[in-house]
């Protein structure tokens, strides 16, 4: 397998200690090789919290790494935990650190499938009709969070898209395992969660007493706003609460 890296084509050797190896190996070596790329790449970044997640996976298979893997594998695991002593300032702890949205490029991660398909898929209809109202439909992607494994998974394919502003997860423990990731993105979680990060807002859309903390955020957004609602007696309710 050839990678290219820092302008360069590296060619991943295959054999352990100079000695033939067998198909799976082989092929434990290459996904090696991958996530040690990746984790390379993201330190590279300053993305610590995904460095971490390749480390984890990475000590799974130490055993079976060649010599040479094992040399970068050790020095990648030093210069994480120095990055991490000097990383002082959190992104919890970031005072610039803010929620500005922008909707150049906007990322939704609901469940399209699994035991909150109804709701997932009753949302991003809404999304949708009214991004067609308000003349942003082309700048939405739409990822469904149960066809991963973790969020880290989908977080691996959702920062390809470029995202300006990320609409989800819904399933509470997605919200804390995407918050875990320090994205460093303004985020809207549809869970009403504490702790996040300075640069997310989380609320639940089920709860009247979360209507004053919807009210807060919107006064922080510029431009159009739309209410999606309903008929439905609450839903009506909410409605003339918002509009007075």
């Amino acid at each position: 397998m050839a990678v290219e890296r820092n302008n360069a084509v590296y060619s991943a050797n295959l054999s352990l200690n100079n000695s033939p190896i067998s198909l799976d190996e082989q092929l434990i070596l290459i996904d090696a090789e991958i996530n040690l790329l990746k984790a390379e790449l993201a330190l590279q970044n300053a993305e610590l919290t995904q460095v971490k997640n390749y480390i984890v996976k990475l000590m799974l298979v130490e055993n079976v790494l060649k010599i040479t893997m094992k040399q970068r594998f050790q020095t990648l695991q030093k210069a994480y935990y120095s990055a991490l002593e000097n990383n002082v300032g959190s992104t919890k702890n970031n005072k610039n650190a803010k929620f500005r949205p922008e909707l150049s490029s906007i990322l939704v991660l609901l469940p399209q499938s699994g035991d909150y398909a109804d709701v997932g898929n009753e949302i991003i209809a809404g999304i949708e009709e009214n991004s067609q109202l308000y003349g942003f439909a082309d700048n939405i992607r739409f990822l469904d969070t149960q066809s991963h494994q973790s969020m880290f998974e989908l977080w691996e394919l959702a920062k390809r898209y470029n995202p300006s502003f990320i609409i989800g997860p819904l399933i509470k423990n997605n919200v804390a395992e995407i918050d875990e990731l320090n994205i460093n993105l303004p985020t809207l979680y549809l869970n009403q969660v504490k702790n996040i990060q300075l640069y997310a807002r989380s609320i639940s859309l089920t709860r009247e007493h979360h209507l004053d903390s919807l009210l807060q955020y919107l006064e922080q957004s510029e431009g159009s706003i739309g209410i999606l609602f309903d008929s439905s007696n609450n839903s009506l309710d909410y409605k003339a609460q918002l509009e007075e």
